[in-house]
């Protein structure tokens, strides 16, 4: 008897339930009645009828959400012509073997109620004129902030069918647990890596074989997917027309592995991918500054020419001054003039 579980992971347990995740790790999960006494208690005050449990929107309300948020714009960044149009690239690969559709690269429209509730708040006093605000500053504060790459990577996996909770922990949906996208209920996405997967696949193989004396190659065989559960039918649990789970547990958890490398890959790509935009975006906002085509670094004589470190003389963009100090980073920059000079002069001397 397991001492470390309480309430209903005890009575699971003691159901026969031995390999599943704590309760907590489960969404929606009913607990086993058998033997469970029925309790009556007398409430004074307003009934928990626990109607908006999961209410709200991506079918999770605030266990986990389903919704999935393709990055458009890094698709077409792999597969467009930047030359042509969204129309000019769409016709040349209609006629490509692998052709993913129009919908794969473009967000489709908003439709029925959603549409109209978004249209009419454009026009609703003091709603309206803050809506749009807020759209304009997130569009250009958003290129300062940084890139959310444990948001990336669980996005990722919900386009995959993995669904995770507000902490990133994996989440398995009601009877989906010995599945490749449940398996790994309870383990926090960011913190998982192939060492994850192997650890767990080699508990589960020492049990098969050190219990239910399955040898190394029938067990690399279930990893495979070239044996199964019928091929252990009678075998395995003599007495019983029942095969051990573990069978298919270890088999799932080689399939999550797979999907979790693709899944990273995809999601560490978008990431990079993500961050070039954004450093893009910052030296557009400020080319003085940011851009490494700046006209100003390396073409600043803060000597002026005479030795006077108080002056500063900006030469034009190619010309060369002797002995004039050369600026590789824009702090070099900023520390030497620029600008706004802010320790030997510049455009605005402080000395």
């Amino acid at each position: 008897m397991a001492t470390f579980y309480t309430g209903v992971d005890q009575q699971r347990y003691d159901a026969g339930e031995k390999f599943l995740p704590m309760n907590r790790f489960l969404a929606n999960y009913t607990a086993p009645t058998t033997n469970v006494k029925e309790q009556v208690t007398t409430s004074y005050g307003i009934p928990n009828t626990n109607a908006f449990v999961n209410a709200g929107g991506g079918g999770g309300g605030g266990n986990y959400t389903t919704g999935y948020r393709p990055n458009y714009e890094y698709r077409k960044s792999l597969d467009y012509n930047p030359e042509l149009s969204d129309l000019q690239n769409q016709k040349i690969m209609q006629n490509m073997e692998n052709y993913k559709g129009y919908n794969y690269y473009n967000e489709p429209e908003p439709t029925g109620l959603a549409k109209g509730i978004d249209t009419a708040l454009n026009y609703v006093p003091f709603i309206g004129p803050m809506k749009r605000g807020a759209e304009f500053l997130g569009d250009t504060l958003g290129r300062f902030m940084p890139v959310n790459q444990r948001a990336i990577m669980e996005n990722e996996l919900r386009g995959s069918g993995v669904f995770t909770d507000n902490l990133g922990r994996i989440v398995a949906t009601p009877g989906q647990y010995n599945t490749p996208e449940g398996i790994m209920a309870g383990y926090n996405a960011a913190m998982m890596d192939d060492e994850t997967f192997d650890k767990r696949t080699s508990r589960i193989s020492e049990t098969l074989g050190n219990k239910y004396n399955l040898t190394q190659e029938q067990i690399e065989g279930i990893i495979s997917g070239e044996l199964t559960e019928e091929d252990f039918q009678g075998a395995i649990m003599p007495g019983t027309n029942k095969v051990t789970n573990l069978i298919s547990n270890l088999r799932n958890i080689e399939l999550a592995k797979l999907n979790f490398q693709k899944t990273k890959q995809e999601a560490d790509d978008i990431y990079e991918w993500e961050k070039q935009q954004k450093e893009i975006e910052k030296q557009k906002s400020d080319p003085n500054i940011l851009s490494p085509n700046n006209p100003l670094i390396g073409n600043i004589d803060h000597t002026g020419g005479g030795g006077d470190v108080h002056s500063a003389v900006t030469r034009a963009p190619g010309s060369k001054v002797e002995g004039a100090p050369t600026h590789s980073t824009r702090d070099d920059l900023m520390a030497t003039g620029g600008r706004v000079g802010l320790r030997y002069g510049g455009l605005l001397s402080i000395l």
